[in-house]
């Protein structure tokens, strides 16, 4: 068994401030789970495809800072748009991968860290009460094979925002965000998404090699 946690938030996120977070139009969280499930399974069924979507990126980009469309605030990247160019050329060797089933007692597991860090505005793995994404998944059954962790931040608005994202993997030099969305051995997925008081959005997608519920 194995297991591979990434945390996917820019250092230098822009964020819009707070007396202004009202006038952001509402993201509706069940909506934009469907979506990741959906983006998440169209990059590992066709890679090569997938790779179209990051190309229009490029010219959203000035400097290292990418604003996309419908998007609050600007973001400062880490490596700017060179980022982008190397997924895109990772994407057109990436084989194939299954398609993910998802699971809803796995999506309990990945809400309980994104509502408790809606409520504490931190990052990361480890929850308030000091679970580990283990732990978190143990309450809800028993995972086989291996499981990863991917938590991402930012003014999202959709699931290929959130999809991009792990797989552009911007400012993570080994990429471990890209390589759990393209694990080979991943067959079924828990998605919780929420409002972040800092960063806007959090996503957390748990995958593993099999989960038998409680």
């Amino acid at each position: 068994m194995a297991a591979l946690v990434s945390c996917s938030t820019v250092p230098g996120v822009t964020t819009a401030p707070a007396s202004t977070s009202s006038t952001r139009t509402p993201v509706d969280f069940a909506r934009l789970e469907r979506e990741v499930l959906f983006e998440l399974n169209s990059a590992r069924d066709n890679p090569q495809s997938y790779a179209a979507n990051l190309t229009p990126l490029l010219p959203l980009f000035s400097g290292n800072r990418l604003r996309r469309p419908g998007w609050p605030v600007a973001v400062q990247t880490s490596e700017g748009p060179s980022a982008v160019r190397e997924a895109i050329d990772a994407l057109g060797s990436q084989p194939r991968v299954a398609t993910l089933t998802l699971s809803d007692a796995m999506s309990k597991a990945a809400r309980d860290l994104a509502n408790d860090q809606r409520r504490t505005g931190a990052v990361g793995h480890t929850s308030s009460d000091g679970a580990s994404p283990e732990a978190r998944l143990a309450r809800y059954g028993t995972w086989g094979g291996s499981y990863s962790e991917n938590a991402d931040y930012g003014s999202v608005i959709s699931g290929r925002d959130v999809i991009e994202d792990m797989i552009i993997d911007d400012g993570v030099p080994d990429r471990g965000h890209r390589r759990n969305t393209f694990d080979p051995g991943a067959r079924v997925v828990g998605i919780g998404c929420a409002p972040h008081p800092k960063y806007g959005v959090v996503c957390v997608i748990d995958q593993a090699g099999s989960f038998v519920p409680r």
